[in-house]
């Protein structure tokens, strides 16, 4: 009887262990942050966001990260930005880091804002490359 009572015991205390444990990511999510620019409310996990990977810099060829989307990742390297007209961005890199932009002649314009950062209303007519950190 001792035994079959110990036995229950167990099971009782493994059930309420196993209760307290989150049963879904969205559950053990870490509570959301403020953005830097102080205007977005944005997860504090890494994950995706607009289709851009977390560690990428992402630019689409529409307004409001639509269009093509094309991802970059590779650090001190210049790469093409092939829209021209009013586009967006996505800076899902590691926080604080910042990515860059260059004209026709690969001289500096101007950086983004260090991750994570967002712009629905990018004009391309001018950038040339980037280069993402």
């Amino acid at each position: 009887m001792t035994r079959l009572l110990s036995l229950f015991a167990l099971v009782i205390v493994a059930s309420a262990l196993l209760t307290a444990v989150p049963t879904s990511a969205a559950a053990a999510a870490t509570p959301a942050r403020q953005s830097t620019a102080g205007t977005q409310v944005i997860p504090a996990t890494a994950s995706a966001v607009h289709g851009c990977p977390f560690e990428d810099f992402c630019i689409y060829s529409g307004a409001n990260y639509t269009g093509t989307m094309k991802a970059f990742f590779r650090c001190q390297q210049f790469d093409f930005v092939p829209f021209v007209g009013t586009g967006s961005w996505v800076n899902n890199q590691t926080a604080g880091t910042k990515a860059a932009f260059y004209d026709e002649n690969k001289t500096f314009k101007n950086f983004t804002d260090a991750a994570f950062a967002q712009n629905p209303s990018k004009n391309w007519t001018n950038v040339f490359y980037v280069v993402p950190c």
